[in-house]
This record gives C-alpha cells, structure tokens and sequence, in this order.
C-alpha cells in the first residue's frame, strides 16, 4: 500500500504556547485511527525542546566575538549537543523557512546532507505547521535515512513584547509506513540512530540581532559494537564542527538585503 498522505492531530496554539513555558518537554498522546478501512497514521509526539534563551550563556560576550557555543555530553546512553549564537542582520521568518526547507539542503549545501524531501506539510492553527520530511545524511561516518516529524511555532511573542520567538522541534518518526517518489522507488528508512530529537530556538534581540539555539538528543545506532567513548568522541568531534557550519550557512540564507 502507497501512503500519499498523513493526518496530523496536536494541541491548540494557545495550550502549546502555555505547555511552553511550563516545561521544556511536551508530550502528546499516543493513538492510532483506522478510517473507512485507510490506515491513517495521527502521530505521537514527545519532542525534547530547549525553548528560551540559555541562562548561562552570555549574551554580550556572543555579540561581540560572533563566535557560535556548543557544549556535546553524554549521560547515560544519549549523546546531549546544545548550542547558542546571536546573529546580526537576519531575518527571523527566514531563518524559520531555510531551517525547514529540507528539499533545497543539497542547494543550501548545508553540512553532511546527502539528500531531503517535504513528504507533507500541513497547518494545525494560524501559527504552527506539521511537517514530515525525510533525510538522507552522513553521521559518524555513516549513512542514515529516516523520516522525521516536525512541528514548526512561526512566531510568539518575546520578551520584550516587541519581539518575536518562533520554534521548531524534530523528532525520528518511527514506525513509519514508506512513501514511495514519483519513480516509484521509495524513501527507506535505514536510520543511524535509535534516537533523535531537538529543537531550533530564534528569538529577536535589541539592536538588530536574533539569538539562536539549537539542541539535540541522539542515541547513535551503529549497527555493530562500537565502545561507547569511541562513539562520544566521534559524535562531540562531529557536532561542534557540524553546527557552527550549519549556523554559519543558515544566517547567511536569512541575511537581510539592504
């Protein structure tokens, strides 16, 4: 059976808005709907978000080096990359719309990336859209295609209240029946992880900045034994090089054009 479409169900703008700034984690529940004898997917979704500015970083000292922070630490079994820059002379709408815009990251020549597709986009309110995109990147020296779920908040109001914040959080989709291209072949689902999940943070700053933040969780599935601290050291080497990079090419995309 060819899927050509998924229904996505969430929570309100105005309770995901609240559910924010309760806490960083937001659950949803678990269901699965059989309509008319379709099989139709409704997600479950438990995305691992940093949303905020990060408390100890340091806003002036970013400013003025331009200079983009990542932290990578393993606890337990999951690899945690945390990062934060502020950028001068982006635009916030832009930086949302090049972060999600998986079918041109080949173009973007954004880091790592082998190839992408938006496989469905749809909105669930005035101001946040459910996404689901399929990857094709290198990790840790290897192959990995898996679909992802994203659920993208355009904008929200900051503080202070002149300003904007938007998000976009990203999870593995899993399981996942496949989609098929327009040859017929289809998107497979061969994933290097067990785990990935995160969210990308903007917020508008005085003076002509925006803050970023990008977080991700992973738990790297290599497929054959490989010791734990090999697989820490390799993914720590990866992520601070790989998301400088990726902020790098993202607040060129979004620069304001004078």
């Amino acid at each position: 059976m060819t899927l050509t479409h998924s229904v996505y169900k969430t929570e309100s703008l105005g309770d995901a808005m609240q559910t924010f700034f309760q806490a960083r984690t937001i659950g949803i529940s678990i269901f699965i709907a059989l309509a008319g004898g379709v099989f139709t997917p409704v997600l479950s979704l438990a995305f691992d978000s940093r949303i905020g500015i990060d408390p100890e970083r340091n806003l002036p000292e970013l400013i003025r080096t331009q200079q983009v922070w990542v932290e990578t630490k393993r606890s337990g079994g999951v690899i945690h990359s945390n990062a934060s820059a502020v950028l001068k002379n982006v635009d916030l709408s832009k930086l949302v719309d090049v972060t999600v815009a998986f079918d041109r990251h080949v173009e973007y020549e954004m880091p790592n990336f082998i190839a992408g597709a938006v496989l469905d986009c749809r909105p669930v309110s005035s101001n946040q859209d459910m996404m689901l995109a399929w990857i094709h990147m290198t990790s840790t020296g290897q192959s990995s295609r898996h679909y992802m779920d994203v659920r993208i908040t355009k904008s929200f109001p900051a503080s202070p209240p002149d300003k904007r914040a938007a998000l976009v959080e990203y999870q593995l989709a899993r399981p996942r029946p496949l989609f098929t291209r327009p040859n017929n072949s289809v998107y497979l689902d061969d994933s290097a992880f067990s785990r990935l999940d995160g969210s990308w943070y903007f917020e508008e700053l005085p003076g002509g900045y925006v803050y970023v933040r990008y977080f991700v969780a992973t738990i790297v599935d290599p497929g054959f034994p490989v010791p734990a601290a090999l697989v820490t050291f390799v993914v720590r080497n990866e992520a601070s090089k790989g998301v400088r990079q990726v902020i790098q090419r993202l607040a060129r995309l979004a620069a304001v054009r004078h």
